[in-house]
């Protein structure tokens, strides 16, 4: 079956532009990817430059809980948490703006034309909700979150020429042969719970607890 080697790569601003460059050259790097003769190249599938949905940080336990307690309160409810007083919010010098802060962006990569004739069994993701609560209301939890996920499979040596991209001023990439971490025997047995690139680990007794978690460190 022949595939399209036609570049169909959407311009990039600077900034991307500058992002992208710079963590070609780290992936180069780490032999995640590897620069691609033209003649080897079996097909071209675009990248793009996404932004990550959710933005700042959030908000800590003690001010979770005592905004709830304010919304109990203003419902006519007592408040869930014994809590002293709120303090009053600190007078902190402001941050820089956003267009002043480094953008960053997560790289993926578009392989329909791949996915078509790609036959792989499907992973369901399962409920979310079901997992949060088999993370909950134990006396231990430990949470990770994965990095550069959309680099972690394994691809064969002579499948590589298959996942080709083109980034101007780098010339044709692929990705490299690597090890995907397998994580099924964690999951199957409760060891640890995982939805999209987070995980979690929790039990009620701290030595079986450690023992989870130098399972997982040992495995990624």
């Amino acid at each position: 079956m022949k595939f399209s080697t036609k570049v169909r790569q959407k311009a990039l601003t600077p900034p991307q532009k500058e992002y992208l460059h710079k963590k070609i050259d780290e992936l180069l790097a780490a032999g995640i990817i590897e620069r691609c003769s033209p003649s080897k190249v079996k097909c071209v599938s675009p990248i793009a430059l996404a932004k990550k949905v959710h933005k700042g940080q959030g908000l800590m336990m003690d001010k979770l809980k005592h905004k709830l307690n304010n919304k109990c309160i203003a419902a006519g409810l007592p408040a869930s948490f014994n809590l002293p007083p709120c303090p009053e919010p600190r007078t902190e010098l402001s941050s820089p703006p956003d267009s002043l802060k480094p953008q960053k962006w997560q790289i993926c990569q578009n392989f329909t034309e791949l996915n078509k004739v790609t036959e792989i069994a499907p992973m369901p993701q399962g409920s979310i909700h079901d997992k949060q609560r088999a993370l909950s209301s134990h006396n231990w939890i430990c949470l990770f979150d994965f990095a550069s996920r959309f680099y972690a499979c394994e691809v064969t040596k002579e499948s590589q020429p298959y996942t080709a991209f083109y980034v101007e001023g780098k010339g044709y990439l692929n990705i490299s042969d690597m090890t995907a971490w397998n994580l099924e025997d964690l999951l199957g047995d409760s060891t640890m719970q995982l939805f999209i690139d987070d995980s979690g680990t929790t039990d009620d007794d701290f030595e079986a607890m450690f023992s989870k978690v130098t399972r997982i460190l040992q495995r990624v």
